[in-house]
């Protein structure tokens, strides 16, 4: 039983290093790929209905009052949202590896208790391998179908769009 329950501390030790490693090493890069290209069609798919408005001369007048204020603020917000990533990157990093030394002293512990009984190497090579097999079946997930689903509705962006522009005029 407690060769069980160490086999299991290591797939968990092993996994959950993963999990944390391939997220921040190439999911985000992924995702903000997906995400980039899924904006780029939602401002495509509904722009050319704005285009309309800015032939009016007050209205491209406050568009490009707007567009010179939103460099300062989309630095600032950039600033911002990087050290925000940064602190969940060092608490993930602070996390996992509290979590890692607790069961790697489990692992220690269960070892040194059972050293006569428990094969460590075999044990250490069967969750190397069932690790290779998730690490591969997460890398072809996230690259050949989490990156293609669609996950921006342009209609629901339209009519959000819409509607705050519909109460803005109220308003005004």
């Amino acid at each position: 039983m407690e060769e069980l329950f160490l086999n299991v501390l290591f797939g968990v030790l092993f996994i959950s290093i993963f999990i944390v490693v391939f997220f921040f090493s190439y999911a985000r890069i992924m995702e903000k790929n997906v995400i980039e290209i899924q904006t780029e069609q939602v401002v495509d798919y509904f722009f050319d209905d704005f285009v309309i408005l800015l032939q009016n001369d007050q209205v491209k007048d406050l568009a490009k009052q707007m567009l010179s204020n939103l460099d300062s603020y989309t630095q600032d917000d950039d600033a911002r949202i990087k050290a925000k990533n940064q602190e969940i990157i060092n608490q993930s990093l602070m996390l996992i590896s509290i979590f890692a030394t607790i069961l790697l002293l489990l692992i220690i512990f269960l070892f040194v208790k059972n050293c006569n009984k428990i094969d460590l190497q075999k044990m250490f090579l069967k969750n190397v391998a069932l690790l290779l097999v998730v690490a591969l079946t997460e890398f072809l997930f996230t690259t050949y179908i989490a990156s293609k689903y669609i996950s921006f509705d342009p209609n629901y962006i339209k009519y959000t769009l819409t509607d705050a522009m519909k109460e803005f005029a109220e308003e005004t």
